[in-house]
């Protein structure tokens, strides 16, 4: 919507926005540009890469059963658990790059609670192709996108209340998961690599387009910021593509590349 793409470009213009640690609240942002992991783990192995004066977190998965075999990142600080009703937050967006040549990703986001045995995830998986390039994901968190997974092997499920999960969130996953929505340890394993970046919560489900061209602004300002060293951003960069609930909508050819 309009003005989550005016709440980006204000970031970009202002500056960071003062954060300290503690419960999510809106436009709490990973950008990995202190060159450490700000909480986020999992995966077989994990490295903040450095590119070009953009930092970046590279995950990967060595195709054996357990985490490892996984390609996903967890986040169990302050900074990204807590009453997410309260905060507002409504959606998660990030950057995502996949450099494999043959396999397609299917991103979920999943919320754990309740000792992290009760647990929600994205109904549909936004895809992200195979083409080494950044592209812009929105993972919404609407009760309608969402659908309630078990924990265990046998993906059993303990009925709960949305709103009771979601103002109370113990972990943020962020995972490939193809296939139909399941949790526990049902993900899915591969031998491969995934780069994130710029994990953002947000305020509304933006509408693709405005993210889109939204996204054209931000790269503007990301190049501005060489030579106004003020500037900076909190929030996602420019792509040239925009994927919301495993849709795709065609934005602005122009893609940031790190």
């Amino acid at each position: 919507m309009r003005s989550v793409v005016c709440l980006m470009v204000a970031f970009a213009i202002a500056g960071d926005p003062v954060m300290t640690a503690g419960d999510i609240i809106v436009g709490r942002t990973s950008d990995f540009q202190d060159n450490t992991f700000q909480g986020w783990s999992g995966g077989f192995g994990r490295r903040v890469f450095d590119q070009e004066q953009n930092r970046y977190l590279q995950l990967s998965a060595n195709g054996f059963n357990g985490t490892g075999g996984k390609l996903g990142t967890r986040n169990e600080s302050e900074d990204w658990t807590g009453d997410y009703v309260a905060a507002g937050v409504r959606a998660i967006g990030a950057r995502i790059r996949n450099p494999m040549q043959d396999t397609v990703l299917e991103m979920r986001v999943t919320l754990m609670t309740d000792f992290l045995t009760t647990r929600w995830t994205s109904t549909e998986a936004v895809t992200v192709p195979a083409d080494d390039r950044w592209h812009h994901v929105v993972f919404s968190l609407l009760e309608e996108d969402m659908t309630q997974v078990g924990f265990d092997f046998d993906n059993e499920i303990d009925p709960a209340v949305f709103a009771e999960s979601l103002a109370a969130i113990e972990r943020l996953h962020i995972r490939h998961q193809a296939g139909e929505p399941s949790g526990g340890q049902r993900g899915t394993v591969l031998v491969g690599t995934l780069h994130i970046d710029d994990v953002t919560a947000l305020a509304e489900v933006p509408e693709p387009t405005w993210m889109a061209w939204g996204g054209l602004v931000l790269l503007a300002l990301r190049r501005t910021r060489r030579m106004l060293p003020s500037v900076s951003l909190a929030s996602v960069g420019a792509c040239d593509t925009v994927f919301m609930h495993g849709k795709v909508n065609d934005g602005p050819s122009t893609a940031r590349q790190p």
